[in-house]
């Protein structure tokens, strides 16, 4: 069996309607993140050059022996955008109703063998969102309103997939490889694939 994307999987799953029921407060909530981030970007952009940098210049580490790069501003959005974009109503493997074959495998429904996967990655999640805004805000010049009401109104429903969850076993997470694979990669699930782990929906 192969996996779908996981685009396809977020939409034909529980969260579309778990999204449209909750659309306000998911919407108020994501915007409080997308005001915060464009006036930090604002504030930071008033100060030194030196200070800017520190917050949004990409400095290198080395994870498993391959050369990566963060920054200040991206470990802030892993956890602003990334985990709490949508305020409380994080996409948790339940309401999208994500699991593994190897979860829904197990002969008792025992949390202690089973974990949450963030399927895209908190801090790619963070990524995409952030890359965007400033796309819209610096490069388009497109006012802070403006940025609000299309991320909200208009991208948001279409990319739920940035946030949902999967459960997987704790066996099938150690399998993972973790910061290996590019966005594309990981919306064709290829981290779950190379793992021999297969993704669907609870009937």
């Amino acid at each position: 069996m192969k996996n779908k994307t996981l685009i396809e999987l977020t939409y034909e799953s529980s969260i579309v309607d778990y999204f449209n029921k909750n659309f306000k407060d998911i919407t108020n909530s994501f915007e409080d993140v997308i005001v915060e981030t464009i006036d930090r970007r604002i504030h930071f952009r008033g100060k030194s050059e030196e200070r800017f940098d520190k917050r949004y210049k990409a400095r290198p580490y080395k994870y498993k022996g391959i050369i990566k790069y963060t920054s200040d501003e991206r470990q802030a959005n892993r956890l602003a955008i990334g985990y709490n974009g949508l305020g409380k109503h994080s996409f948790t493997p339940a309401r999208c109703n994500f699991f593994s074959e190897g979860a829904l495998s197990l002969p008792t429904q025992n949390q202690e063998l089973v974990t949450q996967d963030h399927s895209l990655g908190v801090s790619t999640c963070g990524d995409v969102v952030f890359e965007l805004l400033m796309k819209l805000y610096e490069d388009e010049n497109k006012s802070k309103k403006e940025v609000v009401e299309y991320m909200t109104q208009e991208w948001l429903k279409d990319n739920l997939h940035n946030w949902v969850q999967v459960q997987i076993t704790k066996e099938e997470d150690r399998r993972l490889l973790r910061n290996c694979h590019t966005l594309e990669e990981k919306i064709n699930l290829k981290q779950y694939t190379d793992a021999d782990i297969i993704i669907g929906h609870k009937k």
